[in-house]
């Protein structure tokens, strides 16, 4: 199976009116804003043209059982992802004004409540395949390696 690494540095994901708690993963929508959202920044060398996988596990606490996320700013799709604690994936094609995703708490315009986001992952084409932390964020002790069809590959750590 085909486990595509994650391109995802979550240390460089922001907030507007929505407090983000990086130890438990909660965040929670600040003020009744109506476009509450977190706001993942996307890794300077991806191709324009090129289709890409964001995915992620969603609890809802108290807010919507909808949230809606896009590759910000330009057109781009809007897809609706569920807050049930299953993983969700959002798949678009960047352009060359995409230097975000970002993920509003409930509808947006219509943001509330508080949510558990974890397990983001970034990656290459339409699917998503099983979380693996980003590579930077794991000591160099913890990454493996392995001879896999002659040449070394590294394996991450769940």
């Amino acid at each position: 199976m085909l486990i595509n690494p994650n391109l995802l540095d979550i240390t460089k994901t922001t907030h507007t009116n929505a407090s983000y708690d990086f130890n438990t993963k909660i965040v929670r929508v600040v003020g009744n804003y109506h476009a509450s959202r977190v706001q993942y920044k996307l890794p300077d060398d991806l191709v324009v043209g090129q289709e890409y996988t964001f995915s992620c596990n969603i609890n809802n606490i108290d807010g919507n059982n909808l949230l809606t996320t896009r590759a910000y700013p330009g057109e781009s799709e809007i897809k609706e992802l569920k807050s049930d604690g299953s993983r969700q994936s959002f798949t678009f094609k960047l352009n060359d004004k995409n230097t975000h995703i970002y993920l509003y708490l409930g509808i947006n315009s219509k943001t509330y409540g508080s949510y558990k986001i974890y397990n983001e992952k970034l990656e290459n084409g339409k699917k998503d395949t099983i979380y693996v932390p980003y590579k930077q964020s794991l000591e160099t002790a913890k990454r493996q390696y392995f001879i896999g069809g002659g040449t070394f590959k590294e394996v991450y750590p769940l």
